[in-house]
């Protein structure tokens, strides 16, 4: 994962919060099936590291890391977009303790989706946004954008577990149309899977349509003060439908 990981991971150095109670659970086997929206449906197996690892060798992050261009000045960074206007993002209240502190890093773009990507730090938490370069349109993510190698899906995952409220899972957007013609795209979020059985520490697209995590049971964090060991990893495949 990149640099925006390692943020979190400052942030939340001891993790202990209690399980949080959700109403989701995870699909145990192949023989269940999870119903969504069209490009919501998605069925998780057992995987194994050598499958992990496998993905995670050949899968290329595209992201184009022109941040010199695009710095921040001032606190302020501008982004050009398709029809000659901006998106500008704002630094503010960074010398205080005040809660509504906000600070931006402009982190790069995907050309083969056209979207901006930029991280956002804030009191309690990350966030980070996908900016469309032809209508300026901001999309929230968890964290930062894992892009299948077609560029038609866009995987996320949540800040470290432990924060109480903080989302357990994984979620999934969906390109709709080209986000590089005057016709413009959009962002379709598809599955948002939030449970408390395993906590995602890794993604890495298999295919267009499956991908390998790798997880650790909550259980095994609450007796590690909150904090994942890899040494207690397993991996599971999500195929989408």
């Amino acid at each position: 994962m990149n640099k925006l990981l390692i943020v979190m991971l400052t942030i939340f150095i001891s993790c202990s919060q209690q399980t949080k109670q959700k109403n989701k659970a995870i699909v145990k086997d192949s023989s269940t099936f999870i119903q969504g929206e069209p490009c919501g449906n998605y069925t998780i197996t057992k995987a194994t590291t050598v499958d992990f690892t496998y993905a995670n060798a050949r899968y290329r992050n595209l992201i184009l890391n022109d941040t010199l261009v695009y710095g921040k000045q001032n606190g302020i960074i501008k982004l050009p977009l398709n029809n000659k206007q901006q998106v500008v993002f704002t630094d503010t209240l960074l010398v205080t303790d005040d809660t509504n502190m906000r600070e931006y890093k402009y982190e790069g773009q995907y050309k083969n989706v056209g979207y901006y990507f930029v991280s956002g730090l804030f009191w309690e938490f990350v966030e980070g946004y996908l900016v469309n370069k032809s209508t300026g349109e901001k999309t929230a993510i968890w964290t930062e954008p894992i892009i299948s190698p077609n560029g038609k899906r866009i995987a996320s995952l949540p800040m470290p577990y432990g924060l109480e409220g903080t989302p357990n899972g994984f979620h999934i957007w969906q390109v709709i149309g080209d986000a590089n013609t005057t016709s413009n795209s959009s962002l379709k979020k598809c599955i948002e899977l939030d449970q408390a059985i395993w906590t995602p520490i890794d993604l890495a697209w298999e295919t267009d349509n499956s991908f390998i995590l790798k997880v650790v049971d909550i259980d095994k964090c609450l007796t590690n003060e909150g904090v994942p060991n890899t040494k207690d990893a397993y991996c599971l495949r999500v195929k989408l439908r």
